[in-house]
């Protein structure tokens, strides 16, 4: 549902209107292009985070609101919500307040999915990740990392087997080859975790492939 490399935020405004409402919602090229932009600054937002690019990403997302579903941009509003936190930098009075208001209640349904780590869905990946582009830390990854390592024990278990982790880890799995290839930081996490003993078979080919993703 969400994404995340170079296009992967891309993916995720257009989802939904490839699927459900392409007949509603057309995407000219200045749309397309505003997605490429904010995709590209949220992605890799940890590398030089400013004021200025964090309230560009804020105007971008205000302009494609009305060219875009906002429950498409839900991930997108978490993410610059936990810069706001993060860095202590103010959001803007007219960002999605009535999101915001939701994501400022501790008590609120979203609130607690982000909180509960035990509560895995494609879209709790999502917000891991924004959270690591938001921040640059290993244990965002690591959480997307556990759950792709489960992918091979669940194919095996296929036929008896939960669907929705099968659609988790092989999300999971995706995901994070796909940001070894675009993001040098996930590779050093990789080479500092296939030092730890205690690793399986799985997590060891799947950090090998990662270290050597650009080979």
């Amino acid at each position: 549902m969400f994404n995340l490399n170079k296009l992967w935020v891309k993916f995720l405004f257009l989802l939904c209107l490839s699927s459900i409402q392409a007949t509603v919602y057309a995407i000219n090229s200045m749309t397309e292009a505003l997605i490429e932009e904010t995709g590209e600054n949220i992605t890799f937002f940890y590398q030089n985070p400013s004021q200025e690019s964090f309230l560009k990403i804020q105007k971008n997302l205000m302009a494609l609101k009305d060219k875009v579903p906002v429950n498409n941009l839900m991930t997108i509003i978490i993410e610059a919500k936990f810069i706001s936190d993060y860095y202590n930098w103010p959001l803007q009075a007219d960002f999605f307040p009535d999101y915001i208001e939701e994501l400022n209640h501790p008590d609120s349904k979203i609130v607690k999915i982000i909180q509960d780590d035990k509560e895995v869905s494609p879209g709790k990946l999502d917000i891991w990740w924004g959270q690591f582009f938001a921040t640059g830390k290993p244990e965002y990854v690591r959480k997307v990392f556990n759950q792709a390592i489960l992918l091979e024990e669940v194919k095996k278990a296929k036929e008896n087997g939960d669907v929705n982790q099968l659609l988790i880890s092989s999300a999971a799995d995706w995901s994070f080859k796909s940001n070894c290839t675009q993001h040098a930081l996930i590779r050093e996490f990789a080479l500092k975790w296939q030092q730890e003993s205690a690793l399986t078979k799985p997590a060891k080919e799947l950090l090998s492939a990662c270290i050597h993703a650009l080979d």
